[in-house]
């Protein structure tokens, strides 16, 4: 049964088979389909073994991704965080097996015209490469090195961590800072509960933690700026400890991920967080 008014565009449920909702401000509907097929073909077990990870990736970060491409909505921009990291995984053979949950892989997690932080594997840190080797002990003194990198006072910078415990269970985390040459704040380090940001010989995302089983699985730094009354982001890619990557590139494992979706033996190849709201709090 249909509620709210369909010539005022706000009708939702549905009228017999005709379903109607909104989305992007305008009243919209769709066929409902009664009786769905589930095929299990190695086709569809292969797309699926592509695209459960992109959407399980997601669901925690959700808070921190929102709009992560610019220019798009809320909406928009979750689409096209699907499609384009469906690509990626087509591309690179990302295939996890059904029932994994939240894992990290090299998925684009923001696009825009911002220049992109650098991003390199150390030991058990994730270090930013562009900035120069030094100490910083105040946000003063963080903010001028991001501004010698071309970044501006008032641009939000977002930590990405994720952490692996002594499960294999993953776990992101995440925190940030506004850019501001003029802080008197004391500052050189971020804790973001298990993982923290360090700012030492090299700027680093480290984790620091007393349990011996968590270690740094991945990492990333998105920049977002207000300008001409909208928000641009900086493009960036999950950057992912080889070590995690090593584990899901095998033959056997991808083989496995694929029949895990009901695959048959022939066919296929198996082979708004960011806009710093939580700072401003306005």
């Amino acid at each position: 049964m249909a509620k709210g008014n369909l010539l005022l565009g706000t009708a939702g449920n549905s009228v017999g088979d005709v379903v109607m909702y909104r989305r992007e401000g305008a009243q919209v509907s769709r066929v409902r389909v009664r009786k769905v097929k589930n095929p299990k073909t190695a086709a569809q077990s292969l797309q699926r073994a592509f695209f459960a990870p992109v959407a399980k990736f997601y669901s925690p970060l959700s808070v921190v991704l929102e709009s992560s491409f610019e220019g798009l909505s809320r909406s928009k921009s979750y689409s096209k965080f699907l499609k384009t990291n469906v690509d990626l995984a087509r591309a690179n053979d990302w295939l996890l097996p059904k029932g994994t949950g939240f894992f990290p892989l090299p998925y684009k997690l923001s696009q825009g015209s911002l220049k992109s932080v650098t991003l390199s594997e150390l030991t058990s840190s994730i270090c930013l490469d562009a900035f120069p080797t030094g100490e910083a002990n105040t946000i003063a003194e963080i903010s001028e090195k991001w501004v010698e990198q071309g970044y501006q006072n008032g641009d939000v910078v977002t930590f990405i961590a994720i952490v692996k415990d002594s499960a294999g269970n993953f776990h992101p985390e995440s925190t940030q800072f506004i850019i501001d040459t003029n802080s008197t704040e004391e500052s050189h380090s971020w804790n973001m509960g298990t993982a923290m940001v360090v700012y030492e010989a090299k700027y680093r995302i480290a984790v620091t933690s007393n349990d011996a089983g968590l270690s740094l699985a991945a990492g990333a730094v998105i920049v977002a700026r207000f300008e001409n009354e909208k928000w641009r982001r900086s493009t960036q890619n999950l950057c992912v400890m080889s070590n995690i990557l090593t584990q899901i590139n095998t033959d056997a494992f991808k083989a496995a991920a694929v029949a895990s979706y009901g695959a048959t033996n022939t066919g296929g190849n198996p082979l708004v967080y960011l806009d710093g709201e939580e700072l401003t709090n306005e």
